[in-house]
């Protein structure tokens, strides 16, 4: 698929046809319906009724050893992601917040597993 793309962006890049870039057709229409439908169809049904954290803790006690997250070397469970979520939800509360307090959450540079 790459290197379908690589020849026919050089092919329309060695046209001189003038058009940008970011408008030229590098991949053929069955390759690129492959890649954005067929590859990309991920959508699974969901308890819609459920808070988010609520799924997630579902998911940390059903399978706890398995892995949430990863970045590069390093990973964490869905357990210890869960002990850390909640670690950190309960320091908050300690400190006042509560659900009507305001907050803004920034992500670090680098992930935390």
């Amino acid at each position: 698929m790459m290197e379908t793309a690589l020849a026919s962006l050089a092919a329309a890049l060695a046209s001189d046809s003038g058009e940008a870039v970011r408008s030229l057709d590098v991949l053929p229409a069955a390759e690129r319906l492959q890649l954005l439908e067929t590859f990309n169809d991920t959508a699974a049904d969901y308890p819609r009724g459920e808070l988010i954290h609520r799924l997630f803790e579902a998911q940390a006690a059903a399978r706890p050893e398995a892995e949430a997250l990863r970045h590069g070397e390093a990973g964490l469970s869905y357990g210890e992601l869960n002990r850390r979520a909640n670690q950190l939800a309960h320091r908050l509360i300690g400190l006042g917040w509560s659900r009507a307090t305001g907050w803004h959450w920034t992500c670090p540079e680098e992930p935390i597993c």
